[in-house]
């Protein structure tokens, strides 16, 4: 793009100033050029012989900002004049025709104004304050002084423009105004609807740079343009307007799903489509006003669809079709008759009635007909159709402690209860928080009652006795369950606190030592590869804290096994916030040895260091498998051994009981002698021998006669036969039967 100007000389121009290629150009006649017009006019003009004459050529002149513009004249004088040009009455330029050094030039136009000896001056760079109407006068010697004046008007390109709408959603029979705005440049605007030129009348005024609807309406909507023109450029922008209107003819309309034919009532189990309509721009909001709805809450939805419906759901619905641009509503009502079914939910509460009285709220509505509802529990029982309320006196509300009370709702087709757990302020251990501001350094301790007991307590608030209110360092929330110590002190404030739990059912005071940070117990666990560990530790219930301090001290952590530093010192790796119990330790080398500690803090003051975990490399025995396969080999390697055994000590019974009663048959008429002799080497009896022992008289067993005349009983001596009869006998007394034993004579 280029900037310059054009001179025309000899009747030939040159470019000096330009915009762009599409631009328009600013011609300024110097030299020769403006000399041969000033010939030309004297020509022509006859010579006035009572003063100086002043001709303007071409006014007004445009201009555009950053170029050039000539304010051409010529005169007619007798001799050299002097000249001035005036802008409000104050001179910016001044000389005397012919004497160079006599030019004056105000500071506002220093450096930007040509003079020319016809009394012409150039401003070049052109600004848009430059824009008035110049006058220029001469004075000659013996001449009546001459004056004249010419208009400059300075442009910039047009651009940026756009159309600005107020308000920017109009609303129907409101004042609506749209003005153009331009980041650059203006000029003469001219405003059109879908294409069609407005003109000032009753309803629209072009006043300036706006277009000024009165009363708006729906003939207004459409897209608008603003024609912006100037000699230098032009440009064209648009907006559209809609106007918004209504709601109007807001109507509801009943049907089921299956048939659109409007319908007056609904039988339960009925499937009904309430449709809201209405006529409106933007389209209005739809909300239903909902019988029997908790809190009368507002349904955003449309059609509103009521799947199944229930008794509780008969009433009149109302529809309400808002628009929110006009800040306008409009409503239409229908009552849908439901028979039969309540509702299908009962609900039901306690709370504390000026601080000493019970008030208990019980409600199931909806039901045709309005269900039975009764409190038991109470005494005397309170009953109620609907909803119920009651109120229980300070006397009467202790003796409800530790009590159910339940709501009952009995209606023809069905009963359902709520019960309230009647509870004063419970026991409890110290809950508490302690939270550190970064910036300040400061800690906040933060003491809560942890449960919701019904009815809701009240609660105090006391230290080392002293009862605290809400104020400086102290914050109570509203419901007096929390206390909040600000810039907490470890020396004042971790002292002995109270919570006094009130309401009408009881009392209750819980009191707590606060101490320091401290840790109880820690641990470790490493995962399988041992490059990751897990820290845990624990605190007293008691202890305060605002965060913890894992350190290690040990090799460096790393990604790789390629570091081998070790710090002298403990070093903090980790920062955890209060309520952290873990932290996680990543980049251990499973071959070194590490050890982590953790450090209680509260603010800045830090308590008594952790047990120190150790974790090194796994030891080199046997692996957790392999000990654990040896174990349950063992134990059932013991096992069979005692199964074998068993199964021995069984075959040996059965042994000894076979040959015991092979022993024990005798034959016929013979009576076992049990003798403590031992066990003979058994010979082959002598065939010829034929016989046994025979029992005698005197109980001493004998020996049947041989028929070679000798006994078997010749071969013993007495002593032993009458020993042997003695034991026999004291063995039959005891309580074991004796055992038959065969004796057999041989001859030896």
């Amino acid at each position: 793009m280029t900037s310059g100007r054009v001179i025309m000389k000899y009747g030939r121009a040159r470019m000096l100033h330009k915009k762009d290629n599409k631009g328009f150009y600013t011609m300024t006649w110097t030299g020769h050029t403006l000399a041969f017009l000033a010939l030309l006019v004297i020509v022509l003009v006859p010579s006035p012989s009572d003063g100086v004459t002043i001709s303007v050529i071409g006014s007004p002149v445009n201009g555009l900002v950053d170029g050039s513009a000539t304010l051409s004249i010529f005169f007619m004088s007798s001799s050299h004049p002097a000249i001035a040009w005036q802008v409000n009455e104050i001179t910016i330029v001044s000389w005397e025709v012919g004497l160079s050094s006599s030019l004056r030039v105000t500071s506002n136009y220093k450096g930007r104004v040509t003079t020319y000896d016809n009394g012409s001056i150039t401003i070049s760079p052109l600004k848009l304050t430059d824009t008035n109407v110049y006058s220029v006068s001469m004075t000659a010697t013996g001449e009546k002084p001459g004056m004249n004046s010419v208009s400059l008007q300075v442009y910039a390109m047009i651009e940026g423009g756009s159309i600005a709408v107020n308000p920017q959603t109009p609303s129907e029979g409101k004042p609506l105004v749209l003005t153009y705005v331009t980041t650059q440049g203006d000029g003469a605007a001219t405003w059109k609807l879908n294409g069609v030129p407005l003109a000032n009348d009753s309803n629209h005024v072009i006043s300036d740079h706006s277009l000024i609807i009165n009363s708006a309406s729906q003939k207004d909507n459409g897209v608008y343009t603003c024609l912006l023109e100037n000699p230098f450029s032009s440009q064209a922008f648009n907006t559209t307007v809609t106007v918004a209107y209504g709601p109007n003819n807001v109507a509801v309309l009943p049907s089921t799903f299956s048939n659109s034919t409007p319908i007056s009532y609904a039988l339960v189990g009925n499937n009904v489509s309430l449709q809201c309509s209405a006529d409106s721009y933007p389209p209005a909001t739809i909300l239903w006003s909902v019988p029997n709805s908790p809190n009368n809450q507002l349904v955003n939805r449309n059609p509103l669809n009521l799947t199944n419906i229930q008794a509780n759901q008969a009433g009149n619905y109302t529809c309400t079709a808002y628009n929110s641009a006009r800040g306008s509503g409009a409503t239409s009502s229908y009552a849908l008759n439901v028979y039969q079914y309540p509702a299908s939910n009962i609900s039901c509460s306690v709370s504390t009635l000026n601080l000493i009285s019970l008030q208990f709220l019980c409600a199931w509505p909806g039901a045709i007909p309005a269900a039975s509802l009764s409190f038991v529990g109470l005494n005397p029982p309170v009953t109620g159709a609907g909803s119920l309320t009651t109120v229980v006196d300070g006397s009467s509300a202790p003796n409800l402690k530790g009590k159910t009370v339940t709501c009952v709702g009995v209606h023809p087709l069905l009963a359902k209860n709520c019960s309230l757990q009647i509870s004063g302020p419970p026991a409890f251990s110290p809950l508490h928080t302690a939270t550190l501001d970064p910036t300040s350094g400061n800690v906040s301790l933060m003491l809560f009652y942890p449960i919701n007991v019904q009815p809701p307590a009240t609660f105090q608030w006391f230290k080392n006795g002293t009862q605290l209110n809400s104020g400086g360092k102290y914050v109570i929330s509203n419901n007096s369950s929390v206390l909040t110590v600000l810039n907490l002190n470890t020396s004042t404030d971790l002292v002995t606190y109270s919570c006094v739990g009130s309401s009408p059912v009881g009392n209750q005071t819980n009191t707590f030592q606060l101490t320091g940070p401290a840790i109880t117990r820690t641990g470790v666990v490493a995962n399988s590869n041992r490059t990751i560990i897990t820290l845990t530790w624990e605190i007293p219930l008691t202890s305060v804290v605002s965060g913890f301090l894992v350190q290690k001290l040990g090799p460096a952590l790393q990604r790789s096994f390629n570091a081998r530093d070790t710090s002298p010192s403990w070093e903090t790796i980790h920062t955890k916030g209060p309520s952290d119990r873990s932290d996680d330790v990543l980049g251990l080398n499973p071959d070194l040895t590490y050890q982590f500690r953790v450090i209680p803090a509260l603010g800045q003051t830090q308590g008594s260091p952790s047990v120190v975990q150790t974790i090194g490399p796994a030891p080199t025995g046997l692996s957790p498998g392999a000990i654990a396969g040896i174990v349950v080999g063992s134990v059932f390697g013991f096992l069979l051994l005692l199964l074998l055994l068993l199964l021995l000590i069984c075959c040996c019974c059965c042994r000894r009981r076979e040959k015991r009663d092979k022993k024990e048959k005798i034959p016929a008429g013979q009576k076992p002698v049990q003798t403590r002799q031992k066990t003979q080497p058994v010979r082959t009896p002598n065939p010829r021998l034929v016989g046994g022992v025979i029992p005698m008289s005197n109980g001493v067993g004998g020996v049947i006669p041989m028929s070679n005349g000798v006994s078997a009983s010749a071969r013993r001596p007495p002593s032993t036969i009458s020993s042997l009869s003695q034991v026999s006998s004291q063995e039959s007394s005891s309580t074991e039967p004796p055992k038959p034993v065969t004796r057999v004579a041989t001859i030896l």
